[in-house]
């Protein structure tokens, strides 16, 4: 299965990490969030967003880089959030920087992340996850399963871990139609 094309951290603008990343270990679960916002209809604005993000993660939250391993704009271009061990690129199958994005609980989670604000209207917070973006975050989770043997059924989303709204109610329930395709089509009965 070929690697979805993904921007790199040089490509969009990363600050450098702060310290030593460690690694993330094997992928049980990947958590699904969305920004609360930053949202971004095409790769210059995404970029942008991606750098607002690492941004708020470091310098707001004193976190050591941005808190996700990927995120994913509107289009469907595909972001490396955090950085890779062994390897440039996704197609080289790297091990995987540990993340900030499940609060105490980041270890063996990978966490993807979509721009914008998928929650029903409330405070301006009613971004719709598009249809690239979805088919972005499938073809993404369905390569990191095959790869690193990450089982389907345990694509989960920030609030099966925390009480949070996140990933809003809108791609709570994309996840959950996401998660039982690739569960039916990666370990069929």
């Amino acid at each position: 299965m070929n690697a979805p094309t993904i921007i790199s951290r040089t490509d969009w603008g990363a600050a450098p990490f702060r310290g030593s990343p460690e690694p993330l270990g094997t992928v049980k679960n990947i958590v699904v969030h969305h920004a609360a916002g930053f949202a971004a209809a095409d790769v210059v604005t995404g970029k942008k967003r991606v750098r607002d993000v690492q941004r708020l993660h470091q310098e707001r939250r004193g976190w050591r880089d941005i808190g996700y391993h990927f995120l994913i704009d509107a289009a469907g271009n595909v972001y490396q959030g955090r950085p890779f061990f062994r390897g440039k690129a996704l197609r080289d199958l790297p091990q995987f920087a540990i993340g900030a994005h499940v609060l105490n609980m980041n270890p063996r989670k990978l966490g993807i992340c979509l721009l914008g604000c998928f929650h029903p209207p409330a405070g301006g917070c009613n971004d719709q996850p598009s249809e690239l973006a979805l088919a972005s975050l499938e073809a993404l989770a369905r390569f990191v399963c095959v790869n690193y043997r990450a089982d389907p059924r345990e694509i989960k989303t920030h609030r099966d871990f925390l009480s949070t709204d996140c990933p809003g109610d809108l791609l709570f329930e994309a996840v959950a139609a996401m998660r039982a395709r690739l569960s039916t089509d990666l370990h069929p009965a």
